[in-house]
């Protein structure tokens, strides 16, 4: 995990504003995984239960009046049946149970397709536990079949795998 904190920035002029940006924090993933945990496709947002769990990213606003962005990149492969593949972030301190932001891709009954999912979200950090930590999490998974993340069938990507990100940034309201 990263953290970048800025306290002042100065525009073209040499004037010093106060920052808008307070925190950013990052996590990423670039080792292939594999899950078989199935997503019900069906009208009701995703589950905590459902799918696999892959990355975790946790945050300490500084001010509950402060804006969370999330941002997730996700390259992923479907093999077998697993053409129907749903990725989500979830926070539990926002809601219980449900997901907060879902992509949904069905990959047309592809054998061996794959992609890169993009989830964004945000909220008053007050949502999210004020000023206490927080942890968003990304899960994934198709409705059947086996789900890879960072990785193609049985090998990973290029090497070392392709990369899957997460950030989370706080911005003075």
């Amino acid at each position: 995990m990263s953290t970048l904190n800025v306290d002042t920035l100065q525009d073209k002029a040499g004037a010093f504003e106060h920052a808008r940006l307070v925190q950013i924090v990052k996590t990423s993933l670039s080792t292939k995984s594999t899950g078989t945990t199935a997503v019900v496709a069906d009208t009701t947002p995703m589950l905590i239960t459902e799918g696999d769990q892959y990355m975790t990213l946790e945050i300490t606003p500084t001010h509950a009046d402060n804006i969370l962005y999330v941002s997730a990149n996700i390259p992923m492969f479907g093999s077998g049946n697993a053409t129907d593949i749903a990725h989500s972030l979830f926070n539990t301190d926002i809601h219980s149970t449900n997901a907060l932001a879902t992509t949904d891709f069905y990959l047309a009954n592809h054998s061996n397709a794959c992609g890169t999912a993009h989830l964004t979200y945000d909220c008053l950090a007050s949502d999210a536990n004020g000023t206490s930590a927080t942890t968003f999490r990304m899960r994934a998974g198709g409705v059947a079949g086996t789900y890879t993340i960072c990785g193609y069938a049985n090998s990973a990507q290029y090497s070392t795998g392709s990369r899957c990100t997460m950030y989370v940034m706080e911005v003075r309201a």
